[in-house]
């Protein structure tokens, strides 16, 4: 159902693997949860685990289970293809836990349920953090056995890197930021807890705050920002303490990161935290939240906060921001860290 990708997969995939391993296969068409009628989404995961079992594959491995709600894919387990043979990634079962957010309608729900039922099938579940692991024993019965921690990793891109002044200049210019600055880089997901960030920054002591600005980097609808500004604004804090620079493209992010003074990573829940490990392999000074998986990925107990309460958030941002041997440990610490992840292990 995408003829204008398979030129592009096999020009990509040109003199590492042999055309003829390129399979291309069809199924019906239309097929979003929401919309679609139930029977033609049944058909189109019957054609397509028949399609796998004529390949008579060892192992079948699912990248991403839960697509197909809002768009055009088709992803299942047990319907023709023998479930002891298909691996599926397991990031994390956040819209599980926190489902009154996630799951408002039944249509939905019916959808979730159905996607763990089919992740319970599985014969081996790849969960990308000790936590999200623990989560998929805890919360769908699986044999602990069946569920191995793979981790994750950054790309290499994201490392210690000199940036010339000019450019920092123009960067900084381009982004609205004007002096020292604090990051932090995440969707506008209500768990993501920018709010909590923006009500932390503004119990900083003014004379220190008078120093910093404080970036929200990462899409968001445009009344999720404006009721950002909102806060910002009935918190006390003037309209250039808190900026949106909205989507960064990767190599102004890479320069960001290491242009940063302190990274913060509020998240009231993750499957792992990409964005902390991205800023420490960076070799930045990193704090973040003291819950789900952020812990194993930091790495460092004094690193963390309650993100449910600004002032404890607040505590470590000052800790940080006055004190130079915690923040100069920071940098050495999240750097090490950094270094015991990699696609390597992963892969291993």
């Amino acid at each position: 159902l995408m003829p204008e990708s398979i030129p592009e997969v096999r020009r990509a995939f040109d003199g590492l693997l042999p055309a003829n391993r390129i399979q291309i296969f069809d199924c019906p068409a239309n097929i979003d949860t929401r919309t679609a009628e139930p029977a033609r989404v049944r058909a189109a995961e019957i054609v397509r685990e028949d399609f796998l079992r004529s390949l008579q594959p060892d192992i079948v491995h699912i990248a991403s289970l839960f697509e197909g709600f809002d768009e055009e894919v088709i992803t299942s387990v047990s319907q023709h293809f023998p479930s002891a043979q298909t691996a599926v990634t397991l990031y994390d079962l956040i819209p599980l836990v926190y489902s009154t957010r996630y799951l408002p309608d039944s249509k939905s729900r019916d959808y979730y349920e159905r996607k763990t039922e089919n992740i319970k099938n599985a014969g081996l579940l790849l969960a990308i953090s000790e936590f999200s692991r623990q989560e998929g024993i805890d919360l769908l019965g699986c044999d602990p056995e069946d569920v191995v921690n793979i981790s994750s990793a950054a790309d290499e891109r994201f490392k210690p890197t000199a940036i010339d002044p000019a450019r920092a200049a123009r960067l900084l210019s381009r982004y609205g930021i004007r002096r020292k600055f604090l990051m932090y880089t995440a969707s506008f997901d209500s768990r993501k807890n920018q709010t909590g960030l923006i009500s932390a920054f503004a119990l900083l002591p003014r004379e220190l705050r008078q120093h910093y600005q404080l970036a929200i980097v990462g899409n968001g609808s445009d009344e999720a920002v404006s009721k950002a500004k909102l806060l910002a604004e009935k918190s006390g804090l003037g309209p250039d303490e808190v900026v949106f620079p909205g989507h960064i493209v990767d190599g102004d992010l890479v320069a960001l990161y290491n242009l940063c003074h302190l990274f913060i990573l509020p998240s009231l829940a993750e499957g792992f935290g990409l964005p902390a490990l991205e800023a420490m392999a960076c070799g930045t000074a990193t704090i973040g939240s003291n819950v789900t998986s952020l812990p194993e990925v930091i790495g460092w107990s004094e690193a963390l906060f309650d993100p449910t309460n600004p002032a404890k958030i607040a505590e470590k941002i000052y800790q940080a921001l006055t004190d130079d041997s915690f923040l100069k440990e920071l940098r050495q610490r999240g750097l090490e860290q950094a270094k015991t992840f990699s696609w390597a292990k992963c892969a291993e």
